[in-house]
């Protein structure tokens, strides 16, 4: 007899239409775990069916082929024969003798067998003949749409924000009460289990992945890769990772019924079991794992050590959200314990902005570290060197101590082992950049480009995306320097197309690769170009710390105010330039070119001698105004800035009472001063 339906019924058309399509074969599966509501979508579908359909549903006394047999003919005997036979709950039925009555049946009929698990039946040929439909839980799932509508219909409010994805669209977990859904999972997943299938599932909930060796080595259970399989064969809201199917993965609410349950009855075991955990992925350098569970253990000296040998380079990547979000929960207390901690403290202040507190969070590093052996110390003392040289000492501008810290940082790096500091490379890649940095704003052009290019590889070998954006920043910047303006743009245009595609145009990392921009268009004569892309610099990454950066930020829009021939705007900028200039700024490239721009607004601010006589530069530039040359490239031909050939300009209509360019080039000729 087909089952009544429950009052808070909705149609599924999909899925009826699905078991329309089915009848074209010889049997539909429809299996899943408890409360898919299997049973309702095919009695669903059945009563609405012309023809006769029957059905069994089987329990454990059905697992004998005599019992069997007799309640198949009971339920084919009534009235008309009929087309379909619905075996409800098939899993109880295991026998040989059961399945081999069943495949008599099957040709003469259609059968739907709907349950947990892989039905007994030899359902491969029957895939290999397109015998066979099988409706699994992904497409039981309820949609939004669903799930709102069965929330209608049971008169329960609609599924909170977050519910849907949290229960996977299981029915029974949208319907029930969070309190209520540990109850349900238990009398009908977990009751069954054997005791250690039981074990294994409940001591691995502290996973949100299992690898069958971690899950072994938690629970003590040899054979916990065939256990998980015949879970996952079972329906036993286990499954395969669809990440990674050498793992596997619960169904979120059997993971937090499992782990609410582990909590409550064994505290300290929860503990021991995240301490295992993260001992099993450091091991195998699965750094984000381990630092996971060495929280959830609230084992703090070990995440320390984790963090200095492993991760604290993520700071730097794109990735570093996560590392941040691991730094805030630790105590700010236990910033003060160990070495290793204050040095995650220093990193946590960094990722909050506040650099100025960072100095003496290294120093306390520092005198921690005072005692240990120099194979003890090497890790951590690195770590502190680099915040030092990349933190304090390039924050504040500090280019000939920066060059000298990263230089001693490389030469200790050169005996490391991989072995002894998993983060090596990271670390040698951020020191090669940092050094490279020091080295062009302190106008070592030809060694800088080298560090810089090297710094470029090694950041994107090591995976450091911030280093490697400041990289091609400070490589268009060098280019632009040397006046090599075609290699400039492509690397601003790396630079802007790498901060885009990673989402990190907000970073101070960024900020140097759109200023190059500006001045690659103020070059070229584009004051709108250039405004735009000082626009970028200062709203898209609003806060760079570094002095350097700073610094050019102002000195860039003083050179744009005079691209936009408005000189006294430009003076007055570079006057704030010059007053804010921080007393911690020791880099000699950068202050050459605020020497320059000054002189450029000076030279448009000047006026003309009283005998109306060009000077000897005003002279080449005039040479050039004949031609169609424009100002960028008169400037290119001169190797000098476009604000210095507009300069000139306006000098030189302003000796030959002149208001544009031919009237000019008319006025030299009679001069004498042109051919």
């Amino acid at each position: 007899m087909i089952p009544a339906l429950p009052r808070a019924l909705i149609r599924r058309p999909r899925l009826e239409a699905a078991l329309d399509d089915g009848l074209s074969g010889a049997v539909t599966v429809v299996r899943a775990g408890a409360g898919w509501g299997k049973t309702v979508l095919v009695a669903t579908w059945a009563r609405r069916r012309p023809e006769p359909v029957a059905w069994v549903t089987l329990t454990e006394q059905h697992n004998d082929v005599g019992a069997f047999r007799s309640a198949l003919e009971a339920a084919l005997s009534t009235g008309a024969r009929p087309a379909v036979l619905v075996l409800d709950d098939y899993q109880w039925v295991r026998d040989p003798c059961c399945v081999t009555h069943l495949e008599t049946l099957i040709g003469s009929l259609h059968v739907i067998l709907a349950g947990r698990g892989e039905p007994a039946l030899p359902t491969h040929r029957l895939r290999v003949a397109g015998e066979l439909t099988v409706i699994g839980a992904g497409a039981l799932a309820l949609t939004a749409a669903e799930a709102a509508e069965l929330a209608r219909a049971a008169g329960l409010p609609p599924p909170a924000d977050g519910r849907l994805a949290r229960t996977e669209g299981w029915p029974a977990g949208l319907r029930l009460e969070p309190d209520a859904v540990d109850g349900y999972l238990e009398g009908e997943v977990l009751a069954d289990l054997p005791p250690p299938a039981r074990r294994l599932l409940a001591y691995a909930s502290v996973l949100s992945s299992v690898p069958p060796e971690l899950a072994a080595d938690l629970a003590g259970e040899p054979h916990a890769a065939r256990i998980l399989t015949d879970l996952v064969r079972a329906d036993a809201f286990v499954a395969a990772d669809p990440d990674d199917p050498q793992r596997f993965r619960y169904h979120p609410q059997l993971g937090d019924t499992l782990l609410r349950g582990l909590r409550r009855d064994e505290p300290e075991t929860v503990r021991r079991l995240h301490r295992t955990a993260m001992r099993w992925y450091a091991s195998r350098l699965f750094v984000y794992d381990a630092l996971h569970h060495a929280a959830e253990a609230e084992d703090w000296p070990a995440l320390g050590r984790l963090i200095v040998g492993a991760a604290a380079p993520l700071i730097v990547t794109v990735n570093r959200a996560r590392l941040n979000a691991i730094l805030s929960r630790v105590p700010w207390a236990a910033f003060e314990t160990t070495a290793e901690l204050a040095v995650c403290g220093a990193l946590r202040l960094f990722a909050d902005g506040d650099y100025a507190a960072v100095p003496a969070q290294l120093a306390r590093a520092e005198r921690m570290l005072a005692g240990r052996s120099p194979q003890d110390r090497l890790m951590t003392e690195t770590a502190v060197r680099l915040l030092e040289a990349t933190v304090v000492t390039r924050v504040r501008g500090e280019m000939p101590n920066l060059v000298a810290q990263t230089t001693r940082i490389l030469r200790s790096l050169a005996a490391v082992r991989p072995e002894q500091m998993p983060s090596a490379r990271h670390y040698r890649a951020i020191a090669i950049a940092s050094k490279g940095v020091g080295l062009f704003w302190t106008d070592r052009a030809d060694v800088a480009e080298r560090y810089l290019f090297a710094g470029l590889s090694a950041a994107r070998t090591a995976g450091v995306e911030l280093v490697e954006l400041n990289m091609l920043g400070h490589l268009a910047a060098l280019t632009f320097h040397l006046g090599r303006m075609d290699e400039a743009e492509r690397y601003a245009a790396q630079s802007r197309e790498t901060a885009e595609r990673r989402r990190l145009s907000s970073t101070q990392q960024a900020v140097l690769g759109y200023l190059v921009e500006a001045m690659i268009a103020m070059r070229r004569g584009d004051a709108a170009e250039a405004e735009k892309a000082l626009t970028d610099a200062l709203h898209l990454a609003p806060y760079p710390h570094e002095a350097a950066l700073v610094t050019l930020s102002g000195l860039v829009r003083a050179q744009v105010l005079l691209v936009r021939d408005e000189p006294a705007a430009a003076r007055e900028a570079i006057r704030h330039v010059r007053a804010d200039w921080p007393t911690t700024l020791d880099a000699p490239l950068l202050a050459q070119w605020l020497d320059r721009t000054e002189a450029d607004i000076d030279r448009a601010a000047h006026q003309p001698s009283p005998d109306g006589e060009l000077s000897p530069r005003e002279q080449e530039v005039l040479v050039f105004l004949p031609t169609m040359l424009t100002v960028g490239e008169i400037a290119g031909e001169l190797t000098v800035s476009v604000n210095t050939v507009k300069a000139h300009i306006r000098a030189i209509y302003r000796k030959l009472n002149a208001t544009r360019r031919r009237e000019a080039v008319t006025a030299a000729r009679d001069r004498g001063l042109l051919p």
